[in-house]
């Protein structure tokens, strides 16, 4: 999609239009993935949401810095764009190979270690 954006921008009713179905195509991903960080973490689902929205956070910094930079070294404001699929790119192939992983290899029970039996002389 935000490929398409560097066409949909030309125009003020496309760009609204593209802006929208980014918009609902980028908060429509949010939900799902959380309710699998949730499933995925066991008996530690605050941690794991808290590392998960963590990720969104730096996720959102390191987009906007290098679309800063893009901008900053003269290829102007549509390489935003760009930088931005770039990075949808590298995340959604995370997410693939997640998917690929936990169909070949299957989860294993976390086994916690025993704890140390404390000595009161």
């Amino acid at each position: 999609m935000l490929f398409a954006m560097t066409l949909l921008i030309q125009h003020p009713v496309s760009a609204v239009g593209g802006v929208l179905l980014y918009g609902i195509a980028a908060f429509s991903v949010v939900a799902p993935l959380q309710l699998r960080v949730m499933t995925k973490a066991g008996d530690a689902p605050d941690v794991a949401s808290a590392a998960n929205i963590s990720a969104f956070t730096l996720g959102s910094a390191l987009g906007i810095w290098l679309g800063g930079l893009a901008i900053d070294s003269g290829l102007g404001v549509v390489s935003v764009n760009w930088i931005g699929g770039i990075i949808n790119g590298a995340g959604l192939l995370f997410a693939v190979s997640s998917l690929w992983l936990d169909r070949i290899i299957p989860a294993q029970p976390f086994e916690e270690q025993p704890t140390a039996v404390a000595h009161h002389h």
